[in-house]
């Protein structure tokens, strides 16, 4: 009873000490506004007073989707005791994520972890023991009541024992923790609300400076000198650029900042130009019209490392609009990580709608004197039409060239597939946005030009009533258009638009864009005759290197494989299948698709009207739906099959087989695929008879032609293959060696057809008794051999026994009757002094001989007994 009063006793004192230590704690807290320099002591009186090893405050954070670590941030180790922080503050982590983890499941629900190291699982046992923690308790802290963090206490005793009054001390303490820090966060909200506000008023008044600068001038080049030298007052960084935005690229107009790099450096950035499509951040103002913002470029796997580029560790960038399109870029860089936040770029979208408005002024006054150049600007577009870039340059230019020489505010030029009746936009000049790429026959006024053939001027766009709704809401006030013509040929569209009130086109400027679309109609059909030449080159060269790489082998699953893999760059499919003519019907022998597991290796009925209409005319058969086909049955369950072709393989215009490729689009095929298909087809049957030929005589040189089993040569070439394989993983291996008894006197008796008929017989029993593994040869007249890969003599054993039972079923039929045979057989196995392949063949031979001499029907096993006996093959 003493003792339970005792223990009780300094059970308390202990709880009242760690109070004691709450209490300094929270004097100092609160008397001090940096509550982080008396932590150090408090952690000191707390491992003092718990008589702890060690004592550390560690801190959750969230990783990258969301895994969760924790760093150390304070640490007190009793005297003598190594410190286990290493690094810096927030550097030391878990060494193992999943430690976090285990605890953090225990923790977030207000537990505590506790308890003798060595009883914790592994991976935290060796976190703890790593510098001889014994004992271990864990406080959660916890901040806003989500679980920020906790305390750890070591201690290097083994049976340290924390008592409830002590944890509920700890408790206390760690509470107390997570106060001070929820105090702390509400202070600096507070603190930085009030230098936010502060910040936002000194950014609105160098805004509107800023605004005031660049408006002081109507000349585009000063204003983008302007550009960066008044960013700097509302946005800090250390290097930017402004980029003008000229068709797909981005190119440099202005830098600053690359001075500090030398010149060199500062050259080459002048010189550098980006496809906006290949750099994300680029082509997201630009699909956007909104700013972006990358923390830390390092931990951002779209960002383009360059050399020019290598300091910026954090960027951000804003577009600058005008007329729902970016026309440049503002770029700024520092060399500090995770500097600029989302604040930045809403005050950059800012400036760079000042800016954009600046821009917007100059260019309106840069348009009235461009009526001066209109006459040289038709020049410029007669030369651009005639020259000799690609198709595409020529009229996305031309729409921009066209839009500046009319003085229009928008052009686009529609071509026509007429395999679809629609009409696509692809070459577009300052488009409103979401703006149809593509219409409809009879939908917009489009249609209506290039099905008269007729040029259309309208002053009132948006009262027609096949106004396109996109065109109105844009503010499209009048519209000019003219077919595109070649030869007879309607080819596409050419519209034009102005969103100006009160501003129309004009009949010059009509006779004007006839004489524009004539001479681009004449463009477009050259270039299309070019391109059907240069795709024909194409379809050549493409045909002459699959028909190379068909013949590179002549393994026929090889080159069966290879076909289909040659396939997909002469003629695109979906799925493919290889099928040859058989006895039975068309076996699949190759695929590439989802069925190919299920359906390679089975036979379909030669009659089948699909195959049997490819056969019997030797030309390509096409379906535009097969599911709607009553001829196509979908084997393999392949309901997306829409489009399908089956070409006939033809060698010396006899089909052996069909090639068919499967589409999930409906008319995928048609007439133009077939003679390139053809030729392949052709090409691809006579590898395949080459690849059958060799593979027959490969057959023939492995085989014995009576039974089918693998002839002698063949055995021991394997047999060698295997021993070493045995050998170099140390698996068992056995050799059966076997004959029929008295075969030479049963074959003078019956005669050699009997005999032959015999060994065909025996060969096949026995070819069904043996496992896939195994390996069955028939080693000369009347002698078997079965090698027996990862097998023991005790099994081998087993296997010769049933071999003997299979053997003595055998009746055949003769003048007398029925007879029968019997076996005797000889094992070996690589146990022992076996030097290799041909020692343990010659070992099981011996055991022959050995069973031979002592009977019929006898197994006999090697051993060095039968060396001593000298017995030789006869």
């Amino acid at each position: 009873m003493i003792g339970q009063i005792q223990n009780l006793e300094d059970m308390y004192r202990k709880r009242d000490a760690i109070l004691d230590v709450a209490r300094i704690a929270t004097e100092q807290y609160l008397s001090s506004s940096e509550w982080e320099d008396s932590i150090q002591r408090v952690l000191k009186l707390l491992g003092q007073t718990t008589h702890s090893s060690r004592v550390y405050v560690f801190v959750r954070r969230t990783e990258q989707y969301g895994q969760s670590l924790a760093n150390q941030r304070y640490e007190w180790s009793a005297p003598g005791i190594p410190l286990r922080q290493t690094g810096s503050l927030d550097q030391t982590v878990f060494e193992d994520p999943m430690v976090i983890a285990a605890w953090e499941a225990i923790l977030s629900k207000r537990q505590i972890v506790q308890g003798n190291v060595e009883d914790f699982p592994s991976i935290e046992r060796a976190f703890l023991q790593r510098q001889g923690a014994q004992s271990f308790t864990g406080i959660p802290i916890f901040v806003d009541d989500h679980w920020w963090g906790f305390v750890g206490l070591e201690s290097n005793q083994r049976d340290r024992f924390w008592s409830a009054a002590e944890v509920d001390a700890l408790k206390i303490v760690a509470n107390l923790l997570g106060a001070i820090v929820q105090r702390k966060r509400s202070e600096e909200v507070i603190r930085r609300l009030y230098e936010s506000e502060r910040e936002q008023r000194l950014i609105s008044q160098a805004l509107r400076e800023a605004g005031l600068k660049m408006s002081s001038t109507l000349v585009e080049e000063e204003i983008l000198d302007l550009l960066l030298e008044q960013v700097q007052r509302v946005v800090p960084f250390d290097t930017g650029v402004v980029m003008v935005v000229r068709g797909a690229h981005a190119s440099m107009a202005r830098l600053r900042g690359y001075e500090q790099f030398g010149e060199k450096i500062c050259q080459r950035v002048k010189t550098l130009d980006f496809s906006i499509a290949d750099l994300k951040n680029l082509r997201q103002m630009m699909e956007t019209c909104r700013p972006a913002v990358i923390s830390d470029t390092k931990s951002d796997p779209d960002w383009k490392l360059m050399e020019e580029t290598q300091h910026i560790r954090s960027w951000v960038g804003a577009p600058i609009v005008i007329g729902g399109k970016a026309v440049a870029f503002l770029s700024l860089d520092k060399m500090e990580a995770n500097f600029y936040r989302p604040e930045h770029a809403e005050v950059l979208a800012a400036f760079a709608n000042q800016a954009a408005l600046a821009l917007h002024n100059a260019r309106l006054f840069e348009e009235t004197n461009q009526a001066l150049r209109r006459e040289e600007r038709l020049n410029e577009l007669v030369r651009l039409i005639s020259s000799q870039m690609s198709i595409d340059a020529i009229l996305q230019n031309l729409v921009q060239q066209v839009s500046a020489l009319l003085d229009a505010d928008s052009a686009t030029i529609g071509i026509v597939n007429m395999s679809s009746d629609e009409m696509a936009f692809p070459y577009r000049f300052n488009p409103p946005q979401d703006s149809p790429e593509m219409i409809k026959r009879g939908q917009g006024l489009s249609w209506v030009v290039y099905d008269s053939g007729q040029s259309l001027m309208i002053t009132d766009y948006s009262s027609h009533p096949q106004a396109v709704d996109e065109w109105k809401r844009a503010g499209v006030t009048s519209y000019l258009a003219v077919p595109l013509i070649a030869g007879g040929e309607k080819l596409g569209v050419l519209s034009i638009f102005n969103t100006k009130k009160g501003k129309f086109f004009t009949e010059r400027e009509l006779h004007l864009a006839e004489s524009i679309g004539r001479q681009v109609g004449i463009a477009i059909r050259n270039a299309r005759l070019f391109e059907t030449l240069q795709k024909r080159a194409e379809e050549a060269e493409t045909l002459r290197q699959a028909s190379i790489s068909i013949v590179s082998s002549l393994k026929l699953n090889e080159v069966l494989n290879t076909i289909l893999e040659q396939l997909q760059h002469v003629v695109p499919y979906d799925s493919a299948s290889i099928f040859l003519l058989e006895a039975q019907g068309m076996r699949m022998v190759a695929a590439k698709g989802d069925f190919a597991r299920e359906l390679v290796g089975k036979v379909f009925p030669e009659r089948d009207e699909l195959f049997f209409e490819a056969a019997r005319t030797g030309k390509p058969v096409i379906l535009k739906d097969a599911s709607r086909d009553p001829r196509f049955h979908g084997w393999g369950g392949v309901s997306y099959v829409r489009g399908w072709i089956g070409v006939p393989l033809l060698l010396r215009n006899e089909a052996i087989g069909c090639l068919t490729l499967d589409s999930c689009q409906v008319g995928a095929y048609d007439q133009v695929n077939i003679p390139l298909l053809q030729t392949f087809a052709n090409e691809a049957a006579v590898a395949i008879h080459n690849a059958r030929l060799l593979a027959q005589v490969e057959q023939l040189a492995i085989v014995d032609p009576l039974t089918g089993l693998y002839n002698r040569r063949y055995f021991m070439e394997i047999g060698q293959r295997e021993f070493r394989r045995a050998r170099r993983q140390a698996l068992p291996l056995s050799l059966i060696v076997a004959d029929i008894d008295n075969f030479r006197t049963w074959n003078d008796q019956y005669g050699h057809l009997l005999g032959d008929q015999l060994l065909r017989t025996l060969s096949e029993s026995m070819r069904r008794v043996i496992r896939d593994m195994d390996i069955l040869a028939r080693s000369g007249g009347d002698e078997f051999a079965v090698l027996l890969p990862q097998t023991r003599l005790t099994e081998a054993i087993g296997l010769a026994e049933q071999l003997s039972r299979v053997a003595s079923e055998i009746q055949v039929n003769v003048v007398q009757g029925k007879t029968g045979i019997t076996l005797s057989f000889g094992l070996a196995d690589i146990e022992g002094e076996c030097s290799g392949f041909e020692d343990l063949y010659q070992r099981a031979v011996k055991a022959l001989l050995n069973a031979n001499k002592t009977g019929t029907n006898r197994i006999s096993l090697w051993d060095i007994t039968l060396e001593e006996k000298g017995l030789q093959d006869e």
